[in-house]
């Protein structure tokens, strides 16, 4: 329905919000991790971990924040508490903790994959995820509706991040630790 719709939309904008404060954080760590890079695998790798982990431990904090104040936070910009607003904040409750799974997808694949030069399998795990999402779609949203899709795009950034992880785990452990 269009008030679903309307209730995803801003839950979704939210959660957009929330994970847009990463990006300037993520193209700034790009060059520096990379230099580590440059020294060898191991110091690189351990920099982007470090550095990761202090980044999903903020973003968690934030994460959290925006879960537990769901649903003020979607009265505030839907400006009154109606169903759609349940809906709203139900959705956002479900996709909160996504930009910190997001984290974990960016250092694995942005930071670890790409400099490492391993373009290719950070694509393909891209275009699982964007593979997974349409079809989900389809599937997903017509039976479930907006918490539907929350629940499939939860699932689908869970899924990427799983994959980059993996990915960034096997190509490390053929790399020599210099």
């Amino acid at each position: 329905s269009f008030e679903a719709a309307g209730a995803y939309a801003v839950a979704e904008r939210i959660y957009s919000a929330t994970k847009s404060l990463y990006q300037p954080i993520s193209t700034a760590l790009f060059p520096a991790i990379g230099s580590h890079f440059i020294t060898g695998v191991k110091n690189g790798v351990t920099f982007a971990c470090w550095t990761g982990m202090r980044s999903f431990i903020i973003f968690f904090i934030i994460c959290s924040v925006t879960f537990f104040a769901s649903k003020p936070l979607v009265v505030f910009f839907m400006g009154e508490e109606t169903s759609s607003a349940q809906i709203a904040s139900r959705c956002l409750e479900i996709i909160a903790f996504i930009p910190a799974i997001s984290i974990v997808s960016n250092i694995a694949g942005m930071q670890i994959l790409v400099n490492l030069s391993h373009d290719r399998p950070f694509t393909i795990c891209t275009v699982v995820g964007v593979l997974l999402m349409l079809s989900g779609v389809f599937l997903v949203v017509p039976a479930f509706g907006a918490i539907g899709a929350a629940y499939l795009l939860l699932a689908v950034e869970s899924v990427v991040a799983v994959l980059m992880c993996g990915c960034a785990l096997h190509y490390v452990r053929r790399v020599a630790w210099v």
